[in-house]
């Protein structure tokens, strides 16, 4: 027994080593598919490897060989289960401490009045240069569709920056510099300030096929040439409903990046999308929030992109399977909206 867990040991140390400290040779054993396999699991073999040569050295002690080498594969198992739990326990606190609810409304939610698109990447207008003194976000295909549902008064654009989890949960929003509120006029009102509308971005978030959303696109062109026109004005500061999109995470601006050795903080981060009424009532919400903690069994792995390849403490995000990717969720928010699909009768306006 000593004898193969030395050799094992060896080998697997010595793989490690290679894999460790010369990455390339994991990235050119990665074309061969199971060399590369090997180089990427030796460090975690050699790990659990010394983990039982540890438990066996002490159960023999104790127990006669047999016995002590199974006694050290139960400690083994025990010890790779124990050994992330205090990382999980604090990973499951902060999912506690920043969870939303989810909402959902009982009917479409019906857009009226003066709208805020609060996105972490709006479309910038690239379609407009002569009149654009400033940068200024566009009037994508969202806008336009809420533009052109009767009742809605106008749509300001703009970003979701950073915000802090008490911003989100609170419903708080900023306007900067970029944002811009865009109107629908009629043709006799328009003059020189018509503007072309941004649709090369998006096909349409709405209800409808690709043909249907083509379709949509060429009758708002048709509408912005004949009977009505774009127009954008400085942002106002008011709304009568919120849609806001974007990502949060608790990392600490200016921090130093942690070594993939060290025990992984409970950053919690999360995408969300979220509509709100008049006084800041949450019409519609997902939250979808995620921690990083170490890996079931504790085991040793790769921690950066195969063109940069470092390894460290495996980690695994909690809870598992879930996606914070904050574009995954607008369509949940134009589903839970009265737009290109029946209307909503009045009573159910903002009702969740």
């Amino acid at each position: 027994m000593r004898i193969l867990l030395t050799v094992y040991l060896i080998a697997t140390g010595g793989l490690a080593f290679i894999a460790m400290a010369f990455p390339i040779v994991v990235l050119i054993g990665m074309f061969l598919i199971i060399p590369g396999l090997i180089l990427i699991f030796a460090p975690t073999a050699f790990l659990w490897g010394c983990i039982y040569a540890a438990a066996f050295s002490v159960m023999q002690l104790m127990l006669r060989p047999k016995w002590a080498g199974l006694a050290a594969v139960l400690l083994t198992a025990l010890a790779l289960w124990q050994i992330p739990q205090p990382s999980t326990l604090r990973a499951n606190e902060a999912l506690l401490r920043y969870q939303l609810a989810d909402v959902t409304p009982r009917a479409p939610i019906q857009p009226y009045g003066d709208i805020r698109v609060d996105t972490r990447s709006p479309d910038w207008d690239d379609s407009n240069p002569e009149k654009t003194v400033e940068r200024a976000y566009a009037c994508d295909n969202r806008c336009l569709a809420l533009l052109f549902e009767p009742g809605v008064r106008s749509v300001t654009v703009t970003r979701a920056d950073a915000p802090s989890f008490d911003d989100i949960r609170d419903g708080r929003t900023r306007i900067d510099q970029s944002a811009r509120t865009y109107r629908l006029l009629p043709q006799a009102r328009c003059g020189d300030r018509a503007l072309n509308p941004t649709l090369s971005s998006r096909t349409g978030v709405f209800d409808g096929s690709p043909e249907d959303k083509q379709a949509t696109a060429a009758e708002w062109r048709r509408r912005l040439t004949s009977d009505v026109c774009l127009v954008r004005d400085a942002p106002i500061d008011r709304f009568d409903l919120l849609i806001r999109s974007g990502e949060w995470r608790l990392d600490k601006i200016g921090v130093p990046s942690r070594s993939p050795w060290a025990r992984p903080a409970p950053e919690p981060r999360a995408g969300y999308s979220e509509i709100r009424g008049s006084g800041g009532k949450i019409l519609f919400r997902r939250f979808r929030l995620a921690v990083r903690a170490l890996s079931v069994p504790f085991s040793i792995g790769p921690v950066s992109p195969l063109d940069s390849l470092r390894f460290g403490w495996s980690t695994q995000l909690l809870p598992p399977g879930t996606s914070t990717d904050w574009q995954d969720l607008v369509g949940e928010a134009d589903a839970a909206l009265a737009v290109g699909h029946e209307r909503a009768p009045a009573s159910a306006r903002g009702t969740p």
